[in-house]
C-alpha cells in the first residue's frame, strides 16, 4: 500500500471511527487497489465481517467508471460464506507472507499424534 494512502486513513480514523468500508473509502480517498489490498490482508475484518465479505465490499466501495462514482447503491451485499480457518491461513500468506492465526501445522495436529508422530517440542 501507498504510504500516502496509510497516512489518509490514520488521518481520517484520527477524527472518527469508520462505519463501514464504503464509509472508509470515501473519507480516505482510496482507490479499488488500496481496498483489495487492505480486503487481502483481512485488515477490513472489523468493518466487513470476514475476508471475502471485505473483498466484495471494497469492489462496490469504489466504482469502476467515474460516471457512477456518484450514483447510490440499491441492491443490498450478498451474505457471503465465512472462508475456514485453512482457507484464512493460506490467504493470509499469499497476501502478506505471514498469519497473525494459528500455525499451518496446528490444524493438522491431531491427524500426525495418531500416525505417531512426535512434535519437536517433545524431542
Amino acid at each position: 500500500m501507498r504510504d500516502e494512502a496509510a497516512w489518509r486513513i490514520e488521518a481520517s480514523r484520527a477524527v472518527r471511527p469508520f462505519v463501514d468500508v464504503s464509509d472508509l473509502a470515501r473519507r480516505a480517498d482510496l482507490d479499488r487497489r488500496d481496498l483489495h489490498l487492505l480486503a487481502a490482508a483481512n485488515a477490513l475484518e472489523p468493518l466487513a465481517g470476514h475476508r471475502r465479505q471485505a473483498l466484495w465490499q471494497a469492489v462496490a466501495a469504489v466504482p469502476e467508471k467515474a460516471l457512477l462514482r456518484d450514483t447510490g447503491q440499491d441492491d443490498a451485499t450478498p451474505a457471503l460464506v465465512a472462508p475456514s480457518e485453512g482457507d484464512s491461513i493460506l490467504a493470509d500468506y499469499r497476501a502478506t507472507g505471514l498469519t497473525l492465526g494459528r500455525h499451518p501445522i496446528a490444524l493438522l495436529r491431531d491427524r500426525l499424534t495418531k500416525q505417531r508422530l512426535m512434535s519437536a517440542s517433545t524431542l
